[in-house]
């Protein structure tokens, strides 16, 4: 029974392809926007007229005015939720939002535990978000990971705290990580498991008219055939499972099954299923990137240009990217300062590529969306040619067959790209809402993706403001 008017929406890349705008778009007409999976470790930033929202936890949706609907997947930080609800406040929303009862909870532990990781492990670190997610996943392994129902059962929540700090005890005490000059920036001191406590329920009083069991509640609205939309979070690339990139990877399932699994729904209830990808390939942390533009690590030492500048500043490199002059790590960062390339979490800059398209088949191997949108097309504009990744060669020359991937991630850092040079065009074509009034070569540049990946791309993005989509009719 596939219910046609419920959408979801994934991630086929390294996360911030653009799904709010797209989930944004999803929702207009839904009742229902849920998010399955992850936590505060991911943002998405969803721009109407003058309004901004920067999210974390809360969906996308909720700036069209959807029911948004947190599932048992998605790790909760109490703090940043109530952020959130303040935030909308603030700009005149009135957010109707609800927690599925059996969340598992996020808070303070967590990050120490993950610093404690990333630590230990030097050089081969993962440049998380500090968010604490890893972390959560292994203390839910562990069973010791409270949920957030238990807010409501003081001495209950109490009992779980206190087997969890005394599992992690020998991490919490050790002097190596208490006198690491970033935990004490970080932190200063662990809680004690009566600092936990008293901290957590102080959340309770407030929480409480948000729990529902939202399992149940996506169910009859499926039964009833009203709309929803499953909003993933990151994406393929960074799956636990799928991730090329084991070790540098999140923790939060990026697939459709994803999506089912967090909600506690079938497959055939998430409907149309859209897969996203944008036009400034990118990546935050650590690991490999075959298609990169220069350096990982200069990235993070550029200068940022002023916003009073950036009009000149970008016409100039864009004139010395056409005549061939520029560097890949000048051209990286053009496409950092165009497509406002920096995370919505940490503000770090993104690490920046061609687009690849040997991933995104890959992807699209696992997920096998319906539909594909394609966001940031306008940050192509002006270019006279775009390159694009089409395969991967080992070091040894040995080139992979399009959709695999090395199982390692010290080989996928060794692959080679196989670019391919297209045309590119001279006109602007931000905020453009019809495919056919697109430059020619514009036009051949997606139907080009469209035949290389075998899906068809309905929904392109050519700007930043919700209008700013074109909408294409599956053929």
């Amino acid at each position: 029974m596939k219910n046609s008017v419920n959408t979801a929406v994934v991630g086929m890349a390294w996360g911030d392809e653009g799904k709010g705008k797209v989930t944004d778009e999803a929702s207009e007409n839904a009742e229902y926007v849920v998010r399955a999976e992850g936590g505060s470790n991911a943002g998405h930033t969803i721009k109407v007229g003058d309004t901004k929202f920067v999210g974390h936890l809360i969906p996308s949706g909720v700036v069209a005015g959807a029911k948004c609907l947190l599932g048992r997947g998605v790790r909760i930080e109490l703090d940043q939720f109530f952020a959130e609800l303040d935030d909308l406040t603030k700009l005149g929303i009135k957010p109707q939002v609800w927690i599925d009862d059996g969340a598992f909870l996020i808070f303070q532990w967590h990050k120490v535990l993950e610093l404690w990781s990333e630590l230990a492990k030097g050089s081969r670190r993962a440049y998380t978000t500090m968010r604490g997610m890893c972390s959560t996943a292994a203390a839910i392994g562990l069973r010791v990971n409270p949920k957030i129902s238990m807010l409501l059962r003081s001495a209950e929540l109490e009992k779980w705290l206190v087997d969890f700090y005394k599992v992690f005890e020998p991490v919490f005490t050790s002097s190596e990580l208490l006198n690491n000059p970033s935990f004490q920036t970080m932190f200063g001191a662990v809680l004690t498991p009566e600092q936990a406590l008293e901290n957590l329920l102080s959340f309770s009083s407030r929480i409480y008219p948000y729990l529902i069991d939202v399992r149940h509640a996506l169910f009859q609205a499926w039964m009833a055939k009203q709309p929803i939309v499953f909003e993933g979070a990151q994406g393929l690339l960074l799956d636990p499972y799928w991730s090329p990139t084991y070790g540098f990877n999140t923790q939060g399932i990026c697939t459709f099954a994803g999506l089912a699994q967090g909600t506690g729904l079938p497959m055939e209830a998430l409907g149309t299923k859209y897969g996203v990808f944008k036009a400034t390939y990118s990546r935050v942390g650590n690991g490999g990137f075959p298609s990169e533009l220069g350096n990982d690590k200069l990235s993070n030492v550029e200068k940022r240009i002023p916003d009073d500048q950036k009009i000149a500043w970008l016409s100039a490199m864009l004139d010395k990217i056409n005549k061939g002059h520029a560097t890949d790590q000048e051209i990286g960062q053009y496409f950092r300062v165009i497509g406002a390339e920096y995370g919505a979490t940490t503000g770090r800059p993104r690490r920046i590529g061609w687009l690849n398209l040997a991933e995104l088949a890959y992807s699209v191997q696992i997920n096998w969306p319906d539909r594909l949108a394609f966001t940031k097309m306008d940050c192509l504009s002006g270019l006279k040619k775009v390159k694009v990744c089409v395969g991967h060669k080992m070091p040894n020359g040995q080139e992979l067959l399009l959709g695999q991937m090395p199982e390692l991630a010290s080989d996928f850092s060794e692959l080679v790209p196989v670019l391919q040079e297209m045309d590119g065009w001279s006109e602007n074509i931000t905020g453009e809402t019809s495919f056919e009034k697109l430059p020619k070569n514009a036009q051949e540049y997606v139907l080009a993706i469209e035949k290389f990946l075998g899906k068809p791309i309905t929904i392109i993005g050519t700007g930043p403001d919700r209008e700013h989509v074109i909408k294409r009719v599956p053929a």
